[in-house]
């Protein structure tokens, strides 16, 4: 198994995913906001996705650094070397 890290391809495509769902989660299940979604000076466009858009870009920021930080972390650590007792 090789430790590449995650590429910010993988993490946009990710983020992309993650907002799509998440507005797809938003319309299925609140007929308030499918109701605001016609009108573009609602909150919906001014408030909820904005802040959508920010949650998920530091959700995806910070599962990049974990998952890189996992990989690089496991370089020098091979359980086959070592000798069992």
């Amino acid at each position: 198994m090789n430790n590449k890290p995650m590429s910010w391809t993988v993490a946009a495509l990710l983020f992309a995913m993650m907002m799509t769902f998440t507005f797809v989660l938003d319309m299925a299940f609140s007929p308030s906001l499918r109701h605001q979604a016609a009108s573009i000076h609602s909150d919906l466009w001014r408030i909820a996705i904005p802040s959508d858009l920010v949650a998920d870009a530091i959700l995806v920021l910070a599962m990049r650094f974990v998952f890189n930080r996992y990989r690089s972390g496991r370089k020098g650590a091979d359980l086959k070397t070592h000798p069992t007792s």
